[in-house]
């Protein structure tokens, strides 16, 4: 496994805290790894019930958490940190923050930022 893509990690932050109003953990396109597939160039698209990425249905076996987690660099484990559904805001800071070994700490902006859940 490489390490952490720290750019991409650190870019899903900013946007996740720049629009808060296009973040929801608990759905998958709105979700930490939906943001950063869609930072990457990729799209993703409601069919009825199914979600697509780039035109590929995803499904159980390849999904949104596989791609998400292997464009950031991350294990699985790592990857689900920042998958969790019921995660804050301020979960996924400290996760991100632990992942690069402090790297990319948003610490600080969470304390100043007044959107959003934290």
């Amino acid at each position: 496994m490489n390490a952490p893509n720290a750019a991409l990690l650190r870019a899903t932050l900013d946007h996740i805290l720049n629009h808060p109003e296009r973040w929801d953990q608990s759905q998958w396109a709105m979700c930490f790894a939906g943001h950063a597939l869609a930072l990457t160039g990729r799209t993703l698209t409601w069919r009825g019930p199914d979600l697509y990425l780039d035109d590929h249905w995803l499904n159980d076996s390849v999904g949104l958490t596989d791609i998400a987690g292997h464009e950031l660099g991350l294990t699985g484990d790592e990857t689900q940190r920042l998958v969790a559904p019921d995660s804050t805001l301020a979960d996924l800071v400290a996760n991100v923050a632990d992942i690069t070994g402090g790297a990319v700490d948003y610490t600080h902006r969470l304390a100043h930022h007044r959107g959003g859940t934290a």
